[in-house]
């Protein structure tokens, strides 16, 4: 389900969803906020969430709105950084929250997904620069091997 899991094992998905639950939120409900501390990432099983980041003034604007398959939350789940965006359920929604646990056990069994995850994560990092031409602390978007490095540091892998 999530894009960055690909190369892992049944065996390892499995023992991710052990440490798995799941969450329903309604019309409106916010499943977090901007600068939030946070360490879940939601992986959306029905319905939708959009996702808002607020500009200079403080006034949010929508940026993106995602589905089901999609997630939200991995930067601070993987770096342990600050929410860098609210996320509001669109509609009824459902969805499965990934803490820290569950996601370092896997990261420690299998060490080349923290990889893939900075990928992903520089690849959205691009996407919210394009889109809100402001980052919320004046920088820019971060590569792959920074959150490479900042992923390993926060999990303490090799």
């Amino acid at each position: 389900p999530l894009p960055f899991l690909a190369s892992a094992t049944p065996a390892q998905i499995d023992r991710l969803a052990l440490g798995v639950r799941s969450a329903r939120y309604g019309k409106g409900e916010i499943l977090f906020r901007q600068n939030d501390p946070g360490d879940e990432l939601f992986l959306i099983s029905s319905g939708s969430l959009d996702v808002f980041v607020a500009n200079g003034r403080k006034v949010e604007e929508k940026i993106a709105s995602v589905g089901v398959g999609s997630f939200v939350g991995e930067r601070s789940l993987l770096t342990g950084e600050p929410r860098s965006a609210t996320a509001r359920a669109g509609g009824d929604c459902s969805v499965f929250v990934v803490g820290k646990v569950a996601m370092g056990e896997l990261l420690r069994e299998h060490p080349a997904l923290a990889q893939q995850i900075a990928q992903t994560m520089a690849e959205r990092d691009a996407e919210r620069y394009e889109l809100t031409r402001e980052m919320a602390h004046g920088r820019t978007s971060d590569d792959a091997n920074t959150l490479l490095q900042r992923i390993r540091a926060f999990f303490a892998l090799s």
